[in-house]
């Protein structure tokens, strides 16, 4: 069976984890299914998929780090700004100049917020499509090429376009299920998530979520139903979650924080529970400041949230449950394993514990006793960098240090401490 060539794997990985990344997820067959998902619109579905792979190749020209381009990381937001423009734009030669443009805008926003929140151990979220899609709308209001398209309105036309009568028929065979309620706006705010916004697409994402996790989907039930019990609670306007689906800011939330950036554990689901009535302040809150310029919230009081908690538990002086997630592993149920073990493995290990100090997937170079430097005092030593697709580890002509994909990037300390001192007058290496 012949070989594959490395740059398919490459543009394959890179647009499949791009729609996983949305859920927190690395999950391949999960991954697939998001994208399968996104054809239910299939404007929606042709404009994030053209948006991905833009994105992507704007990464490998621009001369990103590629194992970092490969997670998808670089081009998920993108993706959720192509889907967002395929959904309220009519197709036109304009269209996809704008689509391109958007994306480019999106992509160095991503990059620069990726720099600045590294060194604060911060995830940068959903931020740089929000700001993406700020830019798009307000600059479209401008542009008399690009007008507003009537998809959404025609919901079953959409479906036949798709998937004929069948996915019709099926449409109109679970509308007459009589689903409950809050059941119904659960689903399509799951669906929502990938701007579907029907209740055929959030149950395929739901069966999928428990197929690929059950903890995560445990997590979308608890982080939606807390919000949605809060709304209901404080008299706020259960009609938003129902007409707009802003719900899906309560699952992400859930997502990220129970079982993504801290371990799941009793303590984190608590902490859900607790941190979804807050999305649900700031949907109102930051609904009414943006109403005014009429720009959506999306997943902003998600992205808001979650960032400000992850830090907040950044900067614990002393960690009490709530464990942070030190190596991603992008599922739950590994992360919560993962963490088990090491406790197990190393409960009599000392007090400080030391990290990579860099963020990423890098390759060791040299380990201990390396036999090139690594000898005497540095024997312990390790080497690490950073290699594209064909294992060069710089872009050509490889002659100065910035075409080395590793130079200029955060190093980070691998363990909390103090400064004691800078030395800044020793000039790099030449080649």
């Amino acid at each position: 069976m012949p070989r594959v060539p490395e740059i398919i794997l490459f543009y394959r990985d890179s647009i499949v984890r791009s729609y996983g990344q949305i859920f927190f997820s690395d999950d391949r067959g999960f991954s697939v299914l998001l994208l399968a998902v996104s054809f239910i619109n299939p404007f929606a579905g042709m404009s994030g998929l053209l948006a991905v792979i833009s994105v992507i190749i704007m990464a490998k020209v621009m001369g990103l780090n590629p194992a970092i381009t490969r997670t998808g990381l670089y081009s998920y937001n993108a993706l959720m700004l192509g889907l967002v423009m395929g959904i309220y734009f009519q197709f036109s030669l304009a269209f996809f100049v704008v689509l391109l443009l958007g994306n480019f805008v999106t992509l160095l926003i991503t990059v620069w917020m990726a720099v600045r929140t590294s060194s604060s151990k911060v995830p940068f979220l959903s931020i740089p499509f929000i700001l993406g899609v700020w830019v798009v709308l307000l600059s479209s209001r401008s542009l008399g090429a690009i007008q507003l398209s009537e998809r959404g309105v025609y919901e079953l036309n959409e479906l036949w376009n798709f998937g004929g009568p069948v996915l019709v028929a099926a449409y109109e065979k679970i509308n007459e299920w009589n689903v409950p309620l809050a059941f119904d706006i659960y689903l399509k705010s799951l669906s929502a998530i990938i701007f579907q916004f029907n209740i055929i697409a959030g149950s395929i994402i739901a069966i999928g979520l428990l197929v690929y996790s059950r903890i995560a989907f445990s997590l979308s039930l608890i982080g939606f139903y807390s919000g949605y019990l809060f709304c209901y609670f404080v008299q706020g306007n259960i009609s938003e979650l129902q007409d707009s689906y802003i719900g899906f800011n309560f699952i992400l939330t859930a997502l990220g924080l129970g079982g993504f950036f801290l371990v799941p554990s009793s303590k984190s689901y608590l902490l859900v529970a607790l941190s979804t009535p807050l999305v649900s302040l700031l949907i109102g809150a930051l609904g009414t400041v943006l109403g005014v310029y009429q720009l959506p919230l999306y997943s902003l009081p998600f992205s808001l949230i979650v960032i400000g908690m992850v830090f907040t538990l950044n900067n614990r002086f002393e960690v009490k449950g709530l464990a942070p997630v030190l190596y991603q592993l992008y599922s739950p149920e590994k992360n919560l394993y993962s963490f088990w073990n090491q406790m197990e493995r190393f409960k009599n290990d000392t007090y400080y514990h030391i990290h990579l100090p860099f963020f990423g997937e890098w390759r060791m170079s040299q380990g201990h006793a390396g036999g090139i430097t690594h000898k005497g005092d540095w024997r312990f030593a390790w080497d690490f960098d950073i290699v594209d697709e064909t294992g060069k580890t710089y872009r050509p002509p490889g002659k100065t240090t910035s075409d080395f994909y590793c130079y200029g990037l955060p190093v980070l300390a691998p363990a909390a401490g103090y400064v004691a001192t800078v030395v800044d007058d020793v000039d790099d290496n030449e080649i």
